[in-house]
């Protein structure tokens, strides 16, 4: 759940701009749009990715010390591993949420529709009883970060579709921000 913390987080980024009208200022100062998308994307990911691989040890000993005699035991190498993984993950749902902002154009819907995405539909699918959609489910964000990460109940695929999966969103969501930018704000 505290991938939604990342997801409000990296809704600011864009979607905050067009709420106090100083996306004007941005897109006279950089007119180019994929460039100034791009430039979001540049900055937010690395952001992100430090706040994952920092939070996770916080986070790691907090569940051995809540846990206690209960817990697995972790290597250095796992929680590096770990670390990466969740640091991975947090910085592509930051590019595909400025994608998503880019196009929804507004806070709240920028954080429904990421909502949506990562949690809601994944969720829903997968409790059908339709066996494509349940295992088309597998190939949405949320999912393919739990994949990443190696918390996925079924573990469908391994961390190099898992990445394949979260760029090829991010590069979606980017795409049709460029799109929707490209002609409603010419």
């Amino acid at each position: 759940m505290g991938q939604f913390g990342v997801l409000a987080l990296a809704t600011m980024v864009i979607a905050a701009e067009y709420s106090t009208g100083s996306i004007r200022s941005t897109l006279l100062w950089i007119p180019v749009r994929w460039r100034m998308l791009l430039a979001k994307c540049l900055v937010l990911f690395p952001v992100l990715f430090v706040v994952g691989v920092v939070l996770t040890p916080v986070g790691l000993g907090t569940a051995i010390a809540t846990l206690g005699d209960s817990a697995q035991p972790v290597d250095a190498g796992d929680a590096v591993g770990q670390a990466l993984a969740i640091g991975g993950y947090l910085g592509a749902v930051g590019v595909i949420v400025v994608g998503i902002g880019a196009a929804v154009r507004s806070v709240a819907g920028t954080l429904t529709v990421g909502f949506l995405l990562m949690l809601v539909l994944p969720m829903t699918m997968q409790s059908t009883s339709v066996e494509f959609l349940s295992k088309a489910a597998d190939y949405l964000p949320g999912p393919a970060g739990m994949n990443l990460m190696g918390v996925a109940e079924n573990n469908a695929y391994g961390p190099g579709t898992a990445i394949a999966l979260l760029a090829s969103w991010a590069l979606a969501a980017n795409v049709t921000g460029y799109w929707v930018l490209r002609s409603r704000d010419a």
